[in-house]
């Protein structure tokens, strides 16, 4: 598979690209790091691995970097207080944002996957606002109905 050979095909272009002689992963990482803007690398990595750049840009960003980031899974309770504290008046780009802002800045020292937990928030920032719509359509039923017992009976007794 073409993913074994990734860290080598990233290693050759930044040797053939800027003459860097890397020898780990880490140091190829961190060299990408301060390559701005990457758009040439996933092009010359995708012919040197018969992929398409979006490929490329796909496995390094959602795949092959984590292995250099501090997983969040031990901080998700952190999360979800943050997320569940929030007063709601952001729209939910702000909010999510407003909420990676808050969280990074509790945690300077570690390095997380910042789409990983965007995905995160947003998944359960949903399931709250499912789960409050549903108990506002629910206690909306009870009332309707209970209006239309009472209308009903009104009725029948004139």
């Amino acid at each position: 598979m073409w993913q074994a050979s990734f860290s080598k095909a990233l290693k050759h272009y930044l040797q053939c690209e800027y003459g860097y002689h890397l020898s780990t992963d880490q140091q190829i990482f961190d060299q990408l790091q301060q390559v701005i803007p990457k758009r040439g690398v996933w092009i010359q990595v995708g012919l040197q691995l018969n992929i398409t750049s979006n490929q490329a840009h796909d496995y390094y960003h959602n795949t092959w970097i984590k292995q250099f980031l501090d997983s969040f899974e031990e901080y998700k309770w952190q999360l979800k207080n943050l997320i569940d504290s929030e007063k709601y008046d952001l729209n939910k780009t702000q909010l999510v944002n407003k909420i990676i802002q808050d969280f990074t800045q509790k945690h300077p020292d570690k390095k997380f996957h910042i789409m990983s937990i965007r995905q995160f928030i947003i998944h359960y920032y949903e399931r709250i606002k499912t789960k409050k719509l549903n108990i506002t359509v629910t206690k909306e039923a009870k009332r309707t109905d209970s209006d239309l017992y009472a209308f009903l009976k009104n009725l029948l007794n004139e």
